[in-house]
């Protein structure tokens, strides 16, 4: 009995494949060269091979799967190649978004007011929460002073769900915006002015208070105000000018209050003037 053992083939020459994080096992393979191929039988080289890992690394382990075709092709064993190859981290920009509160209210930043802005999550990857914080905090103090503090919200920490790891990208952060816009003040129990016709427009006016101070500040209350009409009347609409002073008054809104007032009729009394003649003379011309 003769027998004839098949010829071993090996690859030589495998390039090591790199690729940017996907979440997949799939390569490229490329470079190979058939050694060993006898009698200049014609046989084609397919190469083929999976990462042994999905995570972002070098000299992962190759799967190997080549393979070869041609009329000759039973006549061998093809020995796998022992190849290596990288999968570089995946780089994304993760954006804390701009957020927003009233001066006298706190307010929570969350961890998911965020946007990626560059780069894509692989398939079947999710960033569910981002540490967002301002000043080191992830509360904004209510006894924050109203304003535009750009780029003050920062975001790092990115954490995920599904195969999402932080080891598998690059992580960009952006800094958000925090804007603090200011309180409104109200004023309420203005006393309706009255006052008797003068020809002007002045008015006396006092009553108010300041209502919707926040964290307990010291804010004074200056009323001021003109009558709309120097006549007579009543419900005369009064154009209001109160004003706020204080070390904290520039964090406030006021709100100028809805106030009507009275101008009453001035009371005149004509009275002729004494005047004389002389018996028999003209009469005064009288005015």
């Amino acid at each position: 009995i003769l027998t004839i053992n098949k010829a071993n083939l090996t690859v030589t020459g495998t390039s090591s494949p790199s690729k940017t994080y996907d979440g997949l096992d799939t390569s490229t393979i490329t470079g190979g060269t058939l050694s060993g191929i006898k009698n200049n039988d014609l046989l084609t080289l397919t190469q083929a091979g999976t990462y042994s890992s999905v995570t972002a690394g070098k000299g992962i382990v190759m799967n190997m799967n080549d393979s070869i075709s041609g009329t000759k092709a039973t006549n061998y064993i093809l020995t796998q190649p022992t190849v290596t190859g990288t999968i570089n981290q995946r780089p994304i920009t993760l954006l804390a978004n701009n957020q927003s509160t009233t001066y006298g209210t706190a307010l929570n930043l969350g961890t998911t007011n965020f946007s990626i802005t560059s780069g894509a999550l692989a398939s079947g990857d999710a960033i569910t929460s981002v540490t967002l914080q301002y000043n080191s905090s992830s509360t904004v103090p209510a006894t924050t002073n109203a304003g535009t503090y750009s780029n003050s919200i920062t975001a790092s920490n990115a954490s995920g769900s599904g195969n999402f790891n932080t080891s598998n990208y690059t992580i960009g952060y952006s800094n958000g915006t925090l804007t603090v816009n200011k309180a409104n003040l109200t004023v309420t129990g203005t006393s309706s002015p009255s006052k008797t016709y003068d020809g002007t427009d002045a008015a006396s006016i006092r009553g108010g208070t300041l209502v919707g101070i926040q964290n307990g500040d010291s804010i004074t209350l200056t009323q001021g105000g003109t009558y709309s009409s120097v006549n007579a009347g009543n419900n005369i609409s009064i154009t209001m000018t109160d004003s706020i002073s204080g070390s904290k008054a520039t964090n406030y809104n006021i709100v100028q209050p809805t106030v009507t007032g009275t101008i009453n009729k001035a009371t005149l009394t004509v009275a002729a003037n004494n005047q004389s003649m002389t018996y028999g003379g003209s009469l005064p011309t009288l005015t």
